[in-house]
């Protein structure tokens, strides 16, 4: 179990604390989106949304797994902060920049 925050560019939906399931498993993966459990009384999983689509659920898979298992890592390595995931960056090639799909929302079930 790892603790990470999710904070969405949405004013209207407030900064979230979740305690996600390690190792991480995605479910539900599309190429906007995509489903983890999370460790909660009475909710089991956590979805996160973005702005705009990615190329393939491969990809969507591949980005997703990258950023969040360096949230996990960063928590485990400094047990007094709590990592802040708010976009999906995918690498850009030889002096192309990274590219950024903003978290847009999430939903607890």
């Amino acid at each position: 179990m790892a603790l990470i925050k999710f904070t969405t560019n949405d004013p209207t939906q407030a900064d979230i604390i979740a305690d996600v399931d390690t190792p991480l498993v995605l479910t539900a993966v599309a190429v906007d989106r995509f489903t983890m459990a999370i460790t909660h009384p009475t909710l089991s999983t956590l979805e996160v949304q973005w702005q705009v689509n990615l190329a393939s659920i491969a990809e969507t898979t591949l980005v997703a797994n990258q950023v969040l298992n360096a949230a996990i890592e960063a928590g485990i390595a400094d047990p007094y902060a709590i990592p802040d995931v708010s976009e999906m960056q995918t690498e850009g090639g030889y002096l192309m920049p990274n590219t950024l799909y903003p978290l847009i929302n999430y939903t607890l079930a």
